[in-house]
C-alpha cells in the first residue's frame, strides 16, 4: 500500500523511520505531549484521522511554538513503526525535523508554481 503514497509522504515516512531507529522519535499522544511540555519536541506529525486527540496536540504545539504537520492516516504511520496504528509522533532531532519541513515546503512551493516535485 505504501507504493500508492505521494512521493512527499514516502519521504516523510522515511524520515520517521530513521528518527525511530536513531531514538529521536516519541510515539503516542501522551509521550508527545509530555515531550512538548519538556521542550524536547522539534516537530509533531499528526495522522489525518487522529480524531479528538489532534485538538489537544495542536493546542500544545501552538502554546509551545512547535511546528505541526498533518500526515498520512494512523494505520500507515503505525505500519512504518511496526505497530497497528499511531495517531501522533514527535521528532526530537532538530536536523530530522528540519529535513521534513524542508521537503514539505519544497513540495508546496513546487505545486504553487506549477512545477513537478
Amino acid at each position: 500500500m505504501q507504493s500508492k503514497l505521494h512521493p512527499i509522504e514516502q519521504k516523510v515516512l522515511g524520515y520517521v523511520g530513521l528518527a525511530a531507529k536513531a531514538g529521536a522519535l516519541l510515539k503516542g499522544a501522551d509521550a508527545v505531549l509530555d515531550g512538548i511540555a519538556r521542550g524536547r519536541v522539534e516537530l509533531v506529525l499528526v495522522a489525518r484521522d487522529a480524531g479528538g486527540i489532534a485538538d489537544a496536540v495542536a493546542r500544545s504545539c501552538r502554546e509551545n511554538d512547535v511546528p505541526l504537520l498533518s500526515v498520512v492516516n494512523k494505520a500507515i504511520l503505525g505500519r512504518q513503526l511496526g505497530r497497528e496504528s499511531y495517531a501522533v509522533v514527535g521528532l526530537t532531532s532538530r536536523s530530522m525535523a528540519q529535513a521534513i519541513i524542508r521537503v514539505v515546503d519544497q513540495s508546496q512551493t513546487a505545486e504553487k508554481s506549477g512545477g513537478v516535485s
